[in-house]
């Protein structure tokens, strides 16, 4: 081998290693970044149950295809469908146009027909300045030649002709003017067309009296000319029915299920299946300025046709309409797409059925695979949420001998421990409670004793009279209300009886410079609330309101009752409180509740929002409002049937 060959042959091996170390590390990098995604998967995965893992794999796999050929498949009948029914619309509404404009042109030949009549030309041309005679004359030729019009269509309610002048009216049917009719619409409007012809929308004849009838008419009008000179003779106004619209919409057989309707630019409707709308304004005046206002569709001599699709009241329409060319008028017809729709609808349910058969069984399957699995673990997860809403009382099933049922024994042993710490925990911490409520009931009664016996004191060493017997025989109804057996609760008769012994003390020392008013219903006196809730409320509105106030001053309380709570509110006309003082209040009412050391100042507020706390807990409501110089509000709210407390948890057996 000579030495060209040889480093021929070396140059030929070093690109093929290279390409294969190329390819090695091309291989690494995809295995790191296929390992990276399944480790993203499965971290994916572990954020649900064992048997949404299986469902959803299941599924994903064996409906998603099926649906997405399903939902292609409806798409497309569904465009298809849409596109034929979208034709037949154009076609249908074509041929409307058609009929309504035959239909106006049959009026308009008629009122042509009257126009050019020998009596129009001649007699009608000079009854102003006929003789009565000549005028009974006339009245009977336009008598006959009205009248043969008139039973020539069945819709015409009426045919009347005015002369130009307004000193001359002769009708047939429905009287629609008065005799002096130079003031009335159809007069007015019709000359204001300046000889086009008016159609007026559904109205009543503008006629007072017994000649004025219920049944509104579509008046069609025009001027009737002189046909040599060309001059104004007067007008004729033909009334027509609003029935003879109706025929536009007969052989509409998919219109039975939709709603048909003629409305004019001002949205005013000339035809409607509910006569009660006739002459009505339409709600709708999106739909009108869709109609009137869009410069799409297809204009050529015939008028203006198109359609479009319409949502209204959460159904979905395919609106078609036609806009007339000899007047302001457009045929209308909404038609729901779930009628036009039915066959391809049936399609579709015949789709979803087959699919939920098809998702149904492969839930089954995919249930039954993963059921094994995953029953232990949801019943343990069961236990769990249990004791995590406060029930202890639970049961787990260890008669397995898998990993699963053992961690579920070790959980109730666990669980029946911790219950029975907390039972032991609630019943020393219930005990405490109690002591304070018996601690807060203590403070009153040597406060207000205190109070009184002073009150009692000074008045004995001023004066000798009888009051002090009255104050007596009212402190002595007020120490037996607090010692008095050792229930809780007491009627509302028994707080407010209390307060007016109060009250009846104070007034020996105030006189007429505090009163008390009550605002309570009869059914509310037996309501049951807690002890001395109100007495230490009232007794500070007057020590710190009234009693420093100049002048008298009046405590109202009043109860009501809603939401199976009884209300009641204390006001006062005192000094009031500012906004610092009041902000300070509340504030120190929302710390948790302790043992204060009162030290004999201010006890009554603070004793009252305690015991509510520690009696009603939650279901209570304390709120204090005051203004300077306005006075003061205290309002509470408790339960119209209080039941004593009960333990939170109860050991298990």
């Amino acid at each position: 081998m000579s030495k060209w060959q040889s480093n021929l042959n070396k140059s030929s091996v070093k690109p093929g290693y290279m390409n294969r170390r190329r390819r090695s590390s091309e291989v690494k990098r995809l295995r790191l970044v296929w390992e990276q995604f399944m480790s993203t998967q499965e971290a994916f995965y572990r954020k649900f149950q064992i048997k949404h893992r299986l469902l959803s794999s299941f599924l994903l796999v064996s409906v998603v295809p099926l649906v997405i050929v399903a939902l292609f498949s409806f798409w497309y009948s569904y465009a298809d469908a849409k596109e034929k029914v979208g034709y037949y619309s154009v076609q249908l509404t074509k041929q409307m146009q058609m009929n309504a404009e035959q239909l106006l042109a049959d009026y308009d030949q008629i009122a042509n027909t009257i126009m050019k009549s020998d009596v129009i030309q001649n007699e009608f041309k000079n009854v102003g300045s006929a003789s009565e005679l000549e005028r009974f004359a006339v009245d009977d030729k336009l008598d006959r030649l009205l009248s043969s019009h008139m039973v020539s269509k069945y819709d015409i309610d009426g045919i009347t002709v005015m002369h130009i002048d307004g000193r001359y009216r002769m009708f047939v049917g429905n009287r629609m003017v008065p005799g002096r009719y130079q003031s009335t619409q159809v007069f007015s409007k019709t000359l204001n067309e300046a000889g086009k012809p008016l159609w007026l929308a559904p109205h009543d004849n503008e006629v007072a009296g017994v000649f004025r009838t219920s049944e509104k008419v579509i008046t069609y009008s025009t001027l009737l000319k002189d046909r040599w000179s060309g001059h104004d003779l007067g007008i004729i106004a033909i009334a027509i029915k609003p029935q003879a619209l109706a025929r536009l919409f007969e052989e509409q057989e998919f219109l039975e299920n939709g709603d048909a309707f003629i409305f004019d630019d001002s949205g005013t409707y000339i035809y409607n299946r509910n006569e009660q709308l006739l002459g009505g304004r339409a709600e709708d005046d999106k739909l009108r300025e869709m109609i009137f206002r869009s410069s799409s569709g297809e204009t050529g001599s015939e008028g203006t046709r198109s359609y479009f699709d319409y949502e209204s009241g959460g159904s979905k329409f395919l609106v078609s309409y036609t806009k007339l060319n000899s007047n302001r008028w457009a045929i209308v017809s909404m038609v729901p797409y779930a009628v036009l729709m039915k066959k391809t609808n049936l399609i579709l349910q015949f789709t979803i059925a087959i699919l939920i058969v098809f998702l149904l069984f492969a839930v089954y399957i995919a249930l039954t695979v993963s059921s094994s699995i995953s029953n232990a673990i949801h019943g343990l997860m069961g236990s769990f949420r249990q004791v995590e809403k406060g029930d202890f009382h639970i049961r787990v099933d260890s008669s397995g001998k898998d990993e699963v049922m053992k961690l579920g024994a070790m959980f109730k042993r666990m669980v029946d421990r911790l219950n029975h710490l907390i039972h032991e925990l609630y019943r020393t911490k219930l005990m405490n409670k109690e002591v304070q409520i018996q601690a807060l009931k203590a403070q009153i009664n040597p406060h207000f004793l205190y109070n009184t016996l002073e009150t009692i004191n000074s008045i004995a060493r001023m004066k000798q009279i009888q009051e002090i017997s009255q104050m007596t025989r009212a402190l002595s109804s007020m120490f037996r209300y607090s010692i008095k057996g050792d229930q809780d609760f007491v009627t509302l008769r028994a707080e407010l009886e209390n307060i007016e012994n109060y009250m009846s003390i104070l007034k020996v020392r105030f006189g007429s410079k505090i009163s008390l008013e009550l605002s309570i219903p009869d059914r509310l006196y037996e309501a049951k609330l807690l002890k001395f809730i109100l007495q230490p409320i009232v007794e500070n509105a007057i020590r710190h309101g009234i009693e420093m106030k100049k002048g008298s001053g009046t405590v109202h309380i009043k109860a009501w009752e809603a939401d199976e709570l009884l209300f009641l509110r204390i006001d006062d006309d005192g000094l009031g409180m500012t906004e610092e003082k009041l902000r300070e209040l509340k504030n120190r009412m929302k710390q948790e509740l302790e043992i204060y050391d009162y030290g004999g100042k201010g006890i009554g507020l603070w004793n009252v929002v305690d015991r509510l706390r520690l009696y009603y807990r939650e279901r209570h409501r304390f709120e204090i409002n005051s203004r300077p110089g306005e006075g003061t509000t205290v309002m509470l709210a408790v339960p119209l049937h209080p039941e004593a407390p009960q333990a939170l948890f109860t050991p298990t057996a």
